[in-house]
């Protein structure tokens, strides 16, 4: 019998918990969709041209030559016109 109460307070303390958990997905779900609603971007005007672009991938994760050294993470050298950029993430 003292079984029995064990696994019926464990289930009414998971099925406590469970709630809790449900309640601030809940709230979170609500706070996220609001920030969205209410989350303005404005429209890039005249952001120009270039007539030379290079994208140089220096580190990749994925390779298909197995004699290139991989790493987690990617790194990028942009080049357009006259400006250079390393975009590297990871």
């Amino acid at each position: 019998m003292i079984f029995i109460y064990i696994i019926l307070s464990l289930l009414i303390i998971i099925s406590l918990l469970f709630s809790i958990k449900l309640i601030q997905l809940k709230a979170g779900n609500k706070k996220v969709s609001k920030e969205i609603e209410t989350t303005h971007y404005d429209k890039l005007l005249d952001i120009g041209s270039v007539k030379n672009l290079s994208i140089l991938p220096l580190i990749d994760f994925h390779t298909d030559d197995d004699k290139l050294k991989t790493e987690p993470g990617v790194s990028y050298l942009i080049k357009a016109d006259d400006t250079t950029i390393l975009m590297d993430v990871g």
